[in-house]
Protein backbone atom coordinates (compact mmCIF):
# COMPACT_ATOMS: atom_id res chain seq x y z
CA UNK A 1 0.00 0.00 0.00
CA UNK A 2 2.70 2.02 1.05
CA UNK A 3 4.66 1.65 -2.75
CA UNK A 4 0.84 2.36 -3.89
CA UNK A 5 0.54 5.53 -2.64
CA UNK A 6 4.34 6.71 -3.40
CA UNK A 7 3.57 5.76 -7.05
CA UNK A 8 0.75 7.58 -7.06
CA UNK A 9 1.89 10.68 -5.47
CA UNK A 10 4.74 10.74 -8.37
CA UNK A 11 2.36 10.30 -10.95
CA UNK A 12 -0.50 12.30 -10.17
CA UNK A 13 2.15 15.42 -8.71
CA UNK A 14 2.18 16.69 -12.74
CA UNK A 15 -1.13 18.03 -11.79
CA UNK A 16 0.48 20.88 -10.64
CA UNK A 17 1.55 22.27 -13.89
CA UNK A 18 0.37 24.11 -15.59
CA UNK A 19 -3.23 24.18 -13.01
CA UNK A 20 -0.20 25.43 -11.07
CA UNK A 21 1.08 28.39 -12.94
CA UNK A 22 -2.50 29.58 -13.79
CA UNK A 23 -3.36 29.81 -9.89
CA UNK A 24 -0.10 31.69 -9.27
CA UNK A 25 -1.17 34.18 -12.40
CA UNK A 26 -4.28 34.90 -10.68
CA UNK A 27 -2.37 35.46 -7.17
CA UNK A 28 0.38 37.63 -8.51
CA UNK A 29 -2.75 40.06 -10.16
CA UNK A 30 -3.89 39.67 -7.09
CA UNK A 31 -1.19 40.81 -4.98
CA UNK A 32 -0.08 43.42 -7.65
CA UNK A 33 -4.46 44.64 -7.01
CA UNK A 34 -5.15 44.71 -10.76
CA UNK A 35 -8.90 43.82 -10.31
CA UNK A 36 -9.72 47.00 -8.37
CA UNK A 37 -8.82 48.35 -11.25
CA UNK A 38 -11.29 46.93 -13.77
CA UNK A 39 -14.60 47.40 -15.04
CA UNK A 40 -16.83 44.90 -12.36
CA UNK A 41 -18.33 42.99 -15.60
CA UNK A 42 -14.59 42.53 -16.67
CA UNK A 43 -13.55 41.57 -13.53
CA UNK A 44 -16.42 38.71 -13.48
CA UNK A 45 -15.36 37.50 -16.78
CA UNK A 46 -11.78 37.46 -15.38
CA UNK A 47 -12.62 35.40 -12.99
CA UNK A 48 -14.80 33.04 -14.62
CA UNK A 49 -11.48 32.42 -17.35
CA UNK A 50 -9.18 31.53 -14.73
CA UNK A 51 -11.21 29.13 -13.17
CA UNK A 52 -12.06 27.18 -16.45
CA UNK A 53 -8.18 27.08 -17.52
CA UNK A 54 -7.93 25.80 -13.88
CA UNK A 55 -10.09 22.74 -14.52
CA UNK A 56 -9.29 22.83 -18.23
CA UNK A 57 -5.40 22.28 -17.29
CA UNK A 58 -6.36 19.38 -14.58
CA UNK A 59 -8.63 17.63 -16.95
CA UNK A 60 -5.56 17.72 -19.71
CA UNK A 61 -2.84 16.67 -17.13
CA UNK A 62 -5.49 13.85 -16.01
CA UNK A 63 -5.92 12.52 -19.63
CA UNK A 64 -1.76 12.10 -19.69
CA UNK A 65 -1.46 9.72 -16.15
CA UNK A 66 -3.35 6.96 -14.71
CA UNK A 67 -3.95 5.19 -11.38
CA UNK A 68 -1.04 2.64 -10.70
CA UNK A 69 -2.01 -0.86 -10.47
CA UNK A 70 -1.17 -3.64 -8.09
CA UNK A 71 1.77 -4.94 -9.99
CA UNK A 72 3.07 -1.89 -10.91
CA UNK A 73 2.88 -0.95 -7.16
CA UNK A 74 4.80 -4.36 -6.43
CA UNK A 75 7.29 -3.71 -9.12
CA UNK A 76 7.81 0.34 -7.63
CA UNK A 77 8.74 -1.89 -4.20
CA UNK A 78 11.17 -4.44 -5.69
CA UNK A 79 12.64 -1.39 -8.03
CA UNK A 80 12.70 0.90 -4.72
CA UNK A 81 14.55 -1.73 -2.56
CA UNK A 82 16.91 -2.79 -4.89
CA UNK A 83 15.36 -6.19 -5.65
CA UNK A 84 16.69 -8.10 -8.91
CA UNK A 85 14.97 -10.81 -11.07
CA UNK A 86 11.41 -9.75 -9.86
CA UNK A 87 11.23 -11.62 -6.23
CA UNK A 88 8.10 -10.39 -5.24
CA UNK A 89 6.42 -10.74 -8.29
CA UNK A 90 7.64 -14.55 -8.20
CA UNK A 91 6.01 -15.12 -4.79
CA UNK A 92 2.78 -13.78 -6.74
CA UNK A 93 3.16 -16.29 -9.37
CA UNK A 94 2.03 -20.27 -10.03
CA UNK A 95 2.99 -23.12 -11.58
CA UNK A 96 1.68 -23.95 -14.75
CA UNK A 97 1.82 -27.74 -14.19
CA UNK A 98 -0.42 -28.88 -11.22
CA UNK A 99 1.91 -32.57 -10.41
CA UNK A 100 3.10 -33.03 -6.92
CA UNK A 101 6.97 -33.14 -8.45
CA UNK A 102 6.40 -29.13 -9.63
CA UNK A 103 4.34 -28.30 -6.40
CA UNK A 104 7.53 -29.29 -4.34
CA UNK A 105 9.78 -27.40 -6.27
CA UNK A 106 7.91 -24.26 -6.68
CA UNK A 107 7.46 -24.48 -2.33
CA UNK A 108 11.11 -25.04 -2.30
CA UNK A 109 11.80 -22.10 -4.61
CA UNK A 110 9.30 -19.51 -2.84
CA UNK A 111 10.87 -20.77 0.68
CA UNK A 112 14.61 -19.75 -1.03
CA UNK A 113 13.48 -16.63 -2.11
CA UNK A 114 11.63 -15.37 0.91
CA UNK A 115 14.95 -16.13 2.31
CA UNK A 116 17.04 -14.34 0.18
CA UNK A 117 14.36 -11.16 -0.19
CA UNK A 118 16.53 -8.25 1.82
CA UNK A 119 14.58 -5.61 3.99
CA UNK A 120 11.94 -4.07 2.14
CA UNK A 121 11.42 -0.07 2.06
CA UNK A 122 9.73 2.47 0.27
CA UNK A 123 11.37 4.86 -2.07
CA UNK A 124 10.05 8.77 -1.35
CA UNK A 125 8.18 9.73 -4.92
CA UNK A 126 10.51 11.64 -7.34
CA UNK A 127 8.39 15.13 -7.42
CA UNK A 128 9.58 16.98 -10.78
CA UNK A 129 7.67 19.20 -12.91
CA UNK A 130 11.14 19.51 -15.16
CA UNK A 131 9.55 17.84 -18.15
CA UNK A 132 6.36 19.81 -17.85
CA UNK A 133 8.27 23.45 -17.02
CA UNK A 134 11.73 23.39 -18.92
CA UNK A 135 11.75 26.89 -18.85
CA UNK A 136 11.54 26.81 -14.81
CA UNK A 137 8.49 29.66 -15.13
CA UNK A 138 7.12 28.11 -11.99
CA UNK A 139 10.46 29.55 -9.88
CA UNK A 140 9.44 32.90 -11.25
CA UNK A 141 6.11 32.64 -10.40
CA UNK A 142 6.91 32.02 -6.91
CA UNK A 143 9.60 34.50 -6.14
CA UNK A 144 6.73 37.67 -7.73
CA UNK A 145 4.47 35.98 -5.58
CA UNK A 146 6.52 36.41 -2.42
CA UNK A 147 8.12 39.50 -3.48
CA UNK A 148 4.25 41.26 -3.74
CA UNK A 149 3.70 39.31 -0.19
CA UNK A 150 6.31 40.96 1.54
CA UNK A 151 6.04 44.25 -0.19
CA UNK A 152 2.53 44.39 0.67
CA UNK A 153 2.14 42.17 3.53
CA UNK A 154 -0.80 44.56 5.51
CA UNK A 155 -2.86 44.54 2.26
CA UNK A 156 -2.57 40.95 1.29
CA UNK A 157 -5.80 39.65 2.84
CA UNK A 158 -8.11 42.60 1.51
CA UNK A 159 -6.34 42.28 -1.90
CA UNK A 160 -7.09 38.62 -2.27
CA UNK A 161 -10.46 39.33 -0.94
CA UNK A 162 -11.14 41.71 -3.42
CA UNK A 163 -10.38 39.91 -6.16
CA UNK A 164 -12.87 37.16 -5.79
CA UNK A 165 -14.86 39.66 -5.43
CA UNK A 166 -15.97 41.63 -8.65
CA UNK A 167 -18.15 45.09 -7.51
CA UNK A 168 -17.06 44.90 -3.80
CA UNK A 169 -13.51 45.49 -5.18
CA UNK A 170 -13.90 48.29 -7.50
CA UNK A 171 -14.80 50.20 -4.90
CA UNK A 172 -11.81 49.45 -2.25
CA UNK A 173 -9.26 51.06 -4.39
CA UNK A 174 -6.60 51.63 -1.44
CA UNK A 175 -5.48 55.36 -1.17
CA UNK A 176 -1.67 56.41 -1.95
CA UNK A 177 -0.02 59.55 -1.93
CA UNK A 178 2.95 60.89 -2.98
CA UNK A 179 4.44 64.34 -2.51
CA UNK A 180 7.92 66.01 -3.13
CA UNK A 181 9.56 69.56 -3.04
CA UNK A 182 11.12 70.90 -5.73
CA UNK A 183 13.52 73.52 -4.82
CA UNK A 184 13.68 76.76 -7.01
CA UNK A 185 16.40 76.21 -10.07
CA UNK A 186 19.42 78.41 -8.37
CA UNK A 187 20.11 76.43 -5.71
CA UNK A 188 21.13 73.40 -8.16
CA UNK A 189 19.68 71.26 -5.38
CA UNK A 190 17.31 68.13 -6.39
CA UNK A 191 14.07 67.49 -5.77
CA UNK A 192 13.10 65.79 -1.82
CA UNK A 193 10.43 63.31 -1.97
CA UNK A 194 8.63 63.45 1.17
CA UNK A 195 7.02 60.44 3.15
CA UNK A 196 5.74 59.85 6.92
CA UNK A 197 8.61 59.93 8.57
CA UNK A 198 10.01 62.92 6.48
CA UNK A 199 11.30 65.18 9.79
CA UNK A 200 14.87 66.63 11.23
CA UNK A 201 15.32 65.66 14.77
CA UNK A 202 12.40 65.91 16.84
CA UNK A 203 10.76 68.68 14.82
CA UNK A 204 8.32 68.65 12.51
CA UNK A 205 9.41 71.52 10.32
CA UNK A 206 11.22 70.46 7.20
CA UNK A 207 13.22 73.42 5.91
CA UNK A 208 13.22 74.11 2.26
CA UNK A 209 14.91 77.21 -0.02
CA UNK A 210 12.39 80.22 -0.30
CA UNK A 211 10.74 79.95 -3.48
CA UNK A 212 10.44 76.15 -3.66
CA UNK A 213 7.43 74.52 -4.66
CA UNK A 214 5.32 71.52 -2.85
CA UNK A 215 3.70 68.92 -5.33
CA UNK A 216 1.39 66.11 -4.05
CA UNK A 217 -0.41 63.33 -5.52
CA UNK A 218 -2.97 61.58 -4.24
CA UNK A 219 -4.38 57.84 -5.51
CA UNK A 220 -7.94 56.07 -5.12
CA UNK A 221 -9.94 57.34 -2.26
CA UNK A 222 -11.03 61.21 -3.08
CA UNK A 223 -10.76 61.81 1.10
CA UNK A 224 -6.74 60.93 1.13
Amino acid sequence: MLAWASLSVERFWPLLWPAGGIVGLFLILALANLFAYLPEWLHLLSLMGFIAAVVWAVMYSMRQTSMPTRSQAVRHLEQSSGLDHRPLSTLEDHPAVGDEDTKFLWEAHRRWVMKHIDRLKVAWPRLSLAARDPHAIRVLIVLVIVALTVANWSEVPQRLAAAVSPGWAQGNVPASFEAWVTPPAYTGEAPRHLTANTALGQSDDIPVPKGSSLTVRTHGDASA
